[in-house]
């Protein structure tokens, strides 16, 4: 049985519904509305003034009103100018996919910390530990946002237990003897440049992807990274300069590289003078 430590507080007023626990009661145009928040009695009571203060402002959202699902499609939207096209149709896939369809329908306001843990276990099940970890990041920064613009009094993302991405998830570097091995496989294959690319530079695949041929520098053994390619469902493939200035970067090679890059250019002249005699 929970303790009831009713107070009035203006036109609203607060009880006590357990340890730490209170919920709000107010009214607008007639109707009464109602929304249990955790934490100590003062912050329930700023709480409550916020409440009161929006519906005299006359921008009041009933906590039933505004779901999960809504929240997410609105920050979206909000995020469109800061980030990329690739980053955020991945935020929209992981948000869309895997929390929308269990916690979409939920009232954002009563969305708790085990709603999320529930959330995480659930889908480790089927997910990468990597993504569950970056779902939990995106996931956070959303309600964040919801707590800046004061449609949440905290985020429960903060309190959930956030997901590990675990030693598993970390690549294994190959021995000398390991590489040699991975770039004799790819002989005689499509991929052997872009292979021996990867294996000699540490560049990522989508900034190997985008090399072009004046990026490299025979002269001085050097690959210049100028670019990445990005593919998103929106857009399609396109070019994209690096985020950082660290991105941007000349890297040494040696001459075993260049002689693969060398050979596959002379290869591919080759292939066009065929195809295009005149």
């Amino acid at each position: 049985m929970t303790n009831s430590n009713h107070r009035s507080h203006g036109d609203g007023s607060i009880d006590q519904r357990g340890p730490d626990t209170w919920r709000l009661r107010w009214r607008v145009a007639g109707k009464r509305h109602s929304k249990t928040v955790t934490g100590s009695k003062r912050s329930a009571q700023t709480e409550l003034r916020r409440i009161l203060k929006s519906v005299d402002d006359g921008v009041h959202v009933a906590p039933d009103k505004l779901t999960v699902a809504n929240w997410i499609d609105t920050w979206l939207a909000l995020q469109e100018r800061n980030l990329n096209a690739q980053s955020l149709e991945r935020y929209r896939q992981l948000l869309h996919f895997h929390v929308a369809p269990v916690l979409g329908g939920r009232p954002l306001q009563q969305v708790t910390a085990i709603d999320l843990d529930m959330l995480y276990t659930q889908l480790e099940g089927h997910l990468s530990r990597r993504t569950v970890h970056l779902l939990h990041v995106v996931l956070g920064s959303c309600l964040s946002a919801a707590v800046r613009k004061d449609l949440l009094v905290t985020n429960p993302a903060k309190r959930a237990e956030a997901p590990s991405v675990g030693d598993e998830e970390v690549g294994q570097a190959l021995e000398p003897d390991q590489l040699s091995a991975l770039l004799t496989g790819f002989q005689g294959s499509g991929l052997y440049p872009i292979v021996a690319t990867a294996a000699f530079t540490g560049a990522r695949r989508n900034e190997i992807l985008a090399l072009r041929w004046s990026d490299l520098d025979v002269a001085n053994k050097t690959l210049a990274i100028r670019r990445s390619l990005e593919e998103t469902t929106a857009h399609g493939a396109r070019f994209k300069e690096p985020k950082t200035s660290r991105g941007n970067r000349v890297i040494a090679i040696d001459d075993n590289l260049i002689d693969i890059l060398m050979a596959e250019r002379a290869s591919l002249f080759a292939t066009v003078r065929a195809e295009r005699p005149f």
